[in-house]
């Protein structure tokens, strides 16, 4: 029988005359390195191997439910954030209908192309070059495709390739509410003026209540009265709960602009924060802790449950505290500060230039290269005005009131020698936004933290052996995981949905990568 009668159920007269049409073999053997259907690019020896396995024969064409059903996966790409273009789905579309053998083998051949880049991005994400981490173990095309083409329900197997968090879950509703939103015209821009707050009539009211209702922020109540009342107060704290900003119930500048983001921004920031989301590993560990940079928060979570929460200070825009994750193995109390030599270059030596004493009124030692027992340089004998980039010395502070590190540092030893720590600086906490570090993380309640990872000393114990400026080192009974993520928008269980700026502008390059091809498949 012909390859044509074996991959339509038109009558077999219809193609045997044509014995001469390449097959899928043929196509794949005609093929160069790559292949590429409109945006969409692989390799082709994963997609060669996918079919070496099955004898050559096709894996979605044989029926018209069963190729309708491959579309519709792909098709359901928008549901995730991803677009369907980039899987070729109006080209598959518009091929449905094959009329000749080669048409047959040439759909297959693309349906699992597509269904190969697809499963792919949603268990990897797709922007490969920006995530931090491999989240998951990879899984080959070819494997991935062998798995779809057995699976009794195709729609359920994709739906398996992507996280299986409840985070996941929730943000992909938001992007379908926020979609129904933008149907219906988005939301009215609040008009510039002064502060509105509570008992105050005001022509600008009626549209702070359209713009209330549209997002849900507000519901019930009369949309045309001017009247600033308690029903609008309590919507607006909700507001600014959800926003990160100040729960004061009082429309002001900052208030103002979060309400004036256009609901096509929200929807960019909900589409790669689904991104973000599947770069991470869908089991964080029973016990972790979590730190959102974005929301400069950190949280400790044990199961499904929070269990302690606190304001962080991040690195800033210029030093960027970086995404990975690690396992935090020990606490160290009134630790030393080695200085790093970039902060040491550039703060530290032109300080003692301008003042000889500065190094000592400081606590600052200059020890000489030495790791395990480095010897003590006067620095007194140092020619300051000559030291720069190849300055031969470390420097290290001493415990104490001045030590920026505070009484303790949190360890998960990494690659770019990141940690959480205390800080004598506590009036940066009452910052909205709290972007003040060289990249480390510091702690609003850094006794709290080792408290709860040191079971056996209570608080009281743990805050004198911080007071006692004494080294100590304290390894934890069992590594702690320690994730530090970049999340701008996600949903709490209780249905909010939450924005954070976009602090270190990663939202835009995240956005502009999610719209370029894809590197291919191996």
């Amino acid at each position: 029988m012909c390859l044509a009668a074996l991959l339509t159920a038109a009558p077999i007269s219809a193609f045997c005359g044509a014995a001469d049409l390449p097959s899928i073999r043929g196509l794949l053997d005609a093929a160069g390195p790559t292949l590429t259907f409109s945006r969409l690019t692989v390799q082709t020896a994963p997609i060669r191997a996918f079919y070496a396995q099955r004898n050559f024969q096709p894996a979605w064409v044989s029926a018209a439910h069963r190729r309708e059903t491959a579309r519709d996966v792909l098709k359901n790409a928008a549901s995730h954030g991803l677009d369907p273009e980039d899987y070729a789905v109006p080209r598959i579309a518009d091929g449905l209908e094959p009329r000749t053998a080669p048409q047959l083998a040439r759909l297959d051949i693309m349906l699992s192309t597509a269904l190969a880049r697809y499963g792919t991005d949603l268990r990897e994400g797709r922007s490969t070059s920006l995530r931090p981490h491999r989240s998951r173990p990879p899984v080959s095309a070819a494997t991935l495709l062998i798995g779809a083409a057995a699976a009794p329900d195709l729609h359920a197997y994709f739906a398996g390739l992507a996280p299986r968090s409840p985070q996941y879950r929730r943000l992909r509703q938001a992007l379908s509410d926020y979609r129904e939103i933008e149907k219906r015209g988005g939301w009215p821009l609040l008009p510039e003026g002064p502060l509105l707050r509570r008992g105050m009539h005001d022509g600008r009211v009626t549209v702070l209540r359209r713009r209330l209702a549209a997002s849900k922020d507000l519901e019930g109540g009369d949309n045309r009265s001017l009247l600033f009342d308690a029903a609008l107060e309590s919507a607006i704290r909700r507001v600014q709960r959800r926003h990160g900003l100040t729960e004061d119930g009082i429309v002001g500048r900052r208030t103002r602009a979060a309400l004036n983001v256009a609901v096509q921004y929200r929807l960019e920031q909900i589409r790669v924060n689904l991104e973000r989301r599947r770069w991470m590993p869908d089991d964080p560990g029973g016990h972790y802790i979590f730190v959102n940079m974005a929301d400069f928060t950190l949280k400790v979570v044990e199961g499904e449950r929070t269990v302690l929460t606190m304001k962080v200070v991040v690195g800033t825009p210029y030093r960027q505290t970086p995404l990975f994750s690690a396992d935090m193995t020990y606490i160290d109390f009134n630790p030393f500060w080695n200085i790093p030599r970039r902060i040491a270059v550039e703060e530290i030596i032109p300080k003692a230039r301008e003042s000889a004493d500065y190094l000592e009124r400081q606590g600052i030692r200059v020890l000489g290269s030495g790791v395990s027992q480095p010897s003590e340089i006067r620095h007194r004998d140092i020619d300051w005005g000559a030291a720069g980039g190849a300055f031969p010395y470390r420097l290290r502070q001493d415990p104490g009131p001045l030590n920026p590190l505070g009484r303790v540092k949190f360890m998960f030893p990494n690659q770019f020698e990141v940690y959480l720590h205390d800080t004598p600086s506590r009036e940066l906490f009452a910052r909205d936004i709290r972007t003040f570090s060289h990249g480390c993380i510091r702690l609003e309640k850094p006794a709290a933290l080792a408290t709860h990872l040191l079971p056996s000393l209570s608080m009281a114990e743990v805050e004198q052996i911080m007071g006692a400026e004494k080294r100590r080192v304290v390894r934890l009974a069992k590594p702690v995981p320690v994730h530090l993520t970049y999340l701008t928008a996600w949903v709490n269980k209780d249905g909010s949905v939450h924005f954070r700026r976009d602090v270190y502008d990663r939202d835009r390059t995240l956005a502009a990568a999610l719209q370029k091809p894809a590197t291919p498949l191996n």
